[in-house]
């Protein structure tokens, strides 16, 4: 009943049960502490089965990485974690819908949805808010990543200017290796032809002669 006067709350204050909505946007400071309002629409009258919040990876991916749920059909149910969950999250309140995250990073920015499972019949309701967290200072690993592309960059780009300037001197010896072969046998064909000509004017003479 407590969970129905919530849904109930939430969708007058959200202004009906209209599923296509924008993502809202909430921005936190690095360090500080920040609540995520679920954005899902109760449907008066329903009630939902557990609420469940997730993680979304990047567009167009949009993988789902569990954080919490709840079930709401046992007011005496705890809160329940995901397997692999990499940070401290939780419910505001025992009756709330909303969570908590603690100290928040930059690695807490994206989007995040809430989602309140329906029972057999009814249709899941589902809202996303997108956390921009602000003022952190760029990390040892994000720096030393960010240093290793630049290295990388300039290895890459001597590497291939060497390259080429073998390629160049290679080239080049060649060209000027073919054009001497080139000279020298065009004198040695000029000096064949020289003889040659000299040999038929004496013979020319003889014949004259006699």
């Amino acid at each position: 009943m407590l969970f129905q006067l919530v849904c109930i709350l939430a969708a007058s204050v959200q202004g009906g049960l209209t599923q296509d909505r924008p993502t809202q946007e909430v921005k936190s400071v690095c360090g500080e502490d920040s609540i995520l309002k679920c954005k899902a629409i109760c449907k008066p009258g329903v009630q939902y089965q557990a609420v469940r919040w997730y993680k979304l990876g990047e567009e167009p991916s949009n993988k789902e990485s569990g954080l919490l749920m709840k079930r709401l059909s046992s007011p005496k149910s705890t809160t329940q974690w995901y397997a692999g969950l990499e940070r401290e999250v939780e419910l505001l309140a025992d009756d709330s819908f909303d969570i908590f995250l603690r100290n928040v990073t930059a690695v807490d920015s994206g989007r995040y949805k809430c989602l309140l499972a329906a029972p057999e019949g009814e249709q899941n309701q589902e809202g996303q808010v997108h956390l921009r967290v602000t003022g952190c200072l760029e990390s040892t690993d994000q720096s030393e990543e960010r240093d290793t592309i630049l290295v990388l960059s300039i290895v890459g780009i001597v590497a291939a200017l060497l390259i080429f300037t073998i390629s160049y001197v290679i080239l080049r010896n060649m060209l000027l290796q073919r054009r001497e072969e080139f000279t020298s046998r065009a004198d040695g064909g000029r000096q064949h032809s020289g003889r040659d000509y000299r040999t038929n004017m004496c013979r020319l003479f003889k014949e004259m002669k006699l």
